[in-house]
């Protein structure tokens, strides 16, 4: 496992279809649950900070994640979230202090507040943060030159799969983008309003993954 979060995660080749091992990347020692892309960006995250906060829903349970991100700096932790959520969640995971709300529309404005005014640092769970695209773009770096297609699982709003796209740009690497998951008209507006202008040539949206063929990647991206 990897625990460095400068550390390129591998691709391996396996018949000839790459895979991204993004679940390499692990916080150390007893937290080497938690692994994938979401770790590594909470772990940039809690560097330095006074404390982390995020949400923790059914379809983003990366709460417990979050707090051990924050308990290897030993910096304290804040996890909003409502309660059918939280009943699938440790009471305290890793001493992190769970912070209840009677709805997800209640919740996402109680958390930004509550992050201003304890000033601790806030993990979004599409990962549409700087340092999280900075991350993913580095990643890109070691993506075989003859990649066809890299396929991508959006479980966020596209932010990975722009990251991605940007890096294959940065990295001067030609393929098409095949993002694939149930939310498809929340990517394409998300690619819209933030991707650039030849995005649509360069990107497919799709409900169902595809079948992966001789030189496509598959990005191995976390856990959940």
């Amino acid at each position: 496992m990897i625990h460095d979060t400068e550390a390129l995660t591998p691709v391996e080749d396996k018949g000839g279809i790459y895979y991204k091992r993004e679940d390499e990347f692990s916080l150390p020692k007893v937290f080497s649950i938690h692994t994938g892309t979401n770790a590594r960006v909470a772990a940039i995250l809690a560097k330095g900070k006074s404390g982390l906060t995020t949400i923790h829903t059914e379809e983003h349970p990366q709460g417990p994640l979050v707090a051990a991100a924050a308990k290897v700096e030993g910096i304290p932790c804040r996890i909003h979230t409502i309660g059918k959520a939280a009943r699938r969640m440790p009471r305290n995971p890793h001493g992190a202090t769970v912070v209840l709300h009677k709805s997800e529309e209640i919740m996402l404005t109680a958390t930004m507040a509550d992050a201003n005014l304890t000033g601790f640092t806030f993990m979004p769970v599409n990962l549409d943060c700087s340092e999280s695209l900075a991350s993913i773009e580095k990643q890109c770096t070691n993506i075989p030159d003859d990649t066809g297609r890299i396929i991508v699982c959006a479980n966020d709003e596209g932010a990975v799969a722009r990251a991605i796209l940007q890096g294959m740009e940065t990295h001067g690497k030609k393929a098409i983008i095949v993002v694939h998951g149930p939310n498809t008209n929340g990517v394409a507006s998300y690619f819209r309003l933030f991707g650039p202008d030849e995005w649509h040539a360069r990107v497919h949206i799709q409900t169902d993954p595809p079948t992966p063929t001789d030189k496509d990647l598959v990005w191995v991206g976390n856990t959940f």
